[in-house]
């Protein structure tokens, strides 16, 4: 659990940091922060997954929804963190593109 908490609490730290106007003006900061960010989201889901494959059922804190509950949380956070990556390297499409499951036709 150590390797899931220790780092859940630096993101604690480092999430409201991303958002502070000094650090979001300045473009280096800001980008070392969200790389620290995102690996940081990266070891601590890989702690949480290491519980969930090395806990049982029965032993899980409230049972089986609380296991499922988990690993919804663990699957959503990583692929949100990955498509903020995405989007911040400009590899991710735009609702504006062309074939995008969002653009609106005219």
């Amino acid at each position: 659990m150590i390797v899931h908490s220790v780092p859940g609490g630096a993101l604690m730290l480092l999430g409201p940091v991303q958002l502070l106007s000094a650090v979001r003006r300045r473009i280096r900061p800001h980008r070392a922060v969200g790389v620290v960010f995102a690996l940081t989201v990266y070891v601590s889901m890989a702690g949480a997954a290491l519980y969930l494959v090395r806990t049982s059922v029965g032993d899980a804190f409230s049972g089986a929804a609380f296991r499922i509950a988990l690993a919804t949380i663990l699957v959503g956070t990583v692929l949100s963190v990955t498509f903020g990556i995405f989007a911040a390297v400009g590899r991710f499409p735009t609702c504006t593109s062309a074939g995008c499951c969002c653009a609106t036709a005219s």
